[in-house]
């Protein structure tokens, strides 16, 4: 490790950071920013203000350096604004790297202000980008950080392709986990050799052929395993599942591209993972019920098998913030050298 990096963090208006209601790129900005603060980065984080004189609770952003920005516009100008206005305290700061978070034109708001520019991002098609000029503008605004960060691999190769801009310009730094949450001890199985097996469904369930694949599948692996029951889990309805998904032996997961990160949580937990190629439990590997089933079976006929697969938080680890934070430490050294 080289001297410590001087990082500031800075996100969307939408959302203040550390607060409950915040989403997934607010989070995101906090748990790395703490893995970097903890690895001896000197880290500052720029946030949209509450409207509110509500304090900020208890939690991970409170061990953060933290400037909170009143923002008055709406979005999409409201990141621009919180942008501008966040160059008077950044040209003080004077980071080494202005890490940005799914605000798309914040490299151009903050031309002239010291420090690499990257950004992060976990979707590619903006608001408006589908008029020509319109995605015209937003091309050159990406041109304008030093680095693009998608947080997989999909959204690397789509995103290439949709803004028309070499892959060399992309590199994939995940959306972290924290696996603490869902890690199993070290012997990987926890079922005993007589007891259920629980599979499970990770996601919505609304197409009935999806649905009939899936009950086939079912039938066919309770031939050979009559102990075995179905659970669902869908994720999409607003309630936290994942209490639900800890007691999951195995878990078929349709759509491998969008539910990356959720593999890496189930596999941190224990859990075998079984995924589609393309989106679609009737496209892909396994693409219907007897494809799904043979894959189960395989997985529920060798315990030891379903232990030795279940035993993969080693899988996982390159997900934890502590890994992501190493990644994005050697993205920055490389620009800054």
């Amino acid at each position: 490790m080289g001297r410590p990096v001087r990082i500031a963090h800075i996100g969307p208006a939408a959302l203040p950071v550390g607060y409950a209601f915040g989403a997934a790129v607010e989070r995101r900005m906090i748990d790395l920013a703490v893995a970097q603060q903890e690895r001896g980065d000197d880290v500052l984080v720029i946030s949209a203000a509450l409207r509110t004189a509500e304090p900020r609770p208890p939690g991970p952003a409170r061990e953060l350096r933290v400037i909170d920005i009143a923002c008055r516009l709406e979005q999409p100008l409201g990141d621009m604004e919180l942008a501008l206005r966040a160059r008077a305290p950044l040209f003080v700061f004077d980071a080494d790297v202005i890490h940005v978070h799914n605000s798309f034109t914040a490299a151009v708001c903050l031309a002239g202000v010291g420090g690499a520019k990257v950004l992060s991002f976990d979707h590619f098609m903006f608001r408006g980008s589908e008029r020509p000029l319109v995605k015209a503008v937003y091309r050159r605004a990406l041109r304008s950080f030093d680095l693009l960060m998608p947080t997989s691999e999909f959204s690397a190769r789509a995103a290439a392709e949709y803004w028309s801009m070499p892959l060399t310009h992309y590199r994939v730094l995940h959306s972290g986990v924290n696996v603490e949450r869902f890690y199993c001890d070290d012997t990987g199985g926890r079922r005993t050799p007589d007891g259920q097996l629980v599979i499970g469904y990770l996601g919505p369930l609304d197409d009935q052929a999806e649905a009939e694949i899936l009950r086939g599948a079912l039938q066919l692996v309770k031939t050979m395993h009559p102990q075995a029951t179905l659970v669902v889990a869908d994720p999409t309805v607003g309630v936290d599942v994942w209490d639900m998904v800890r007691s999951f032996d195995v878990c078929v997961i349709a759509n491998r591209q969008e539910r990356e990160i959720a593999a890496a949580q189930l596999l941190s937990a224990g859990t075998s993972v079984v995924c589609c190629d393309r989106g679609s439990l009737r496209g892909g590997s396994p693409g219907d019920a007897a494809a799904l089933a043979e894959e189960l079976i395989a997985l529920c006929d060798e315990r030891s098998c379903l232990a030795r697969v279940a035993a993969a938080p080693a899988e996982a680890r390159p997900f934890t913030w502590d890994a992501v934070a190493e990644q994005a430490d050697g993205f920055y050294r490389e620009l800054l050298s």
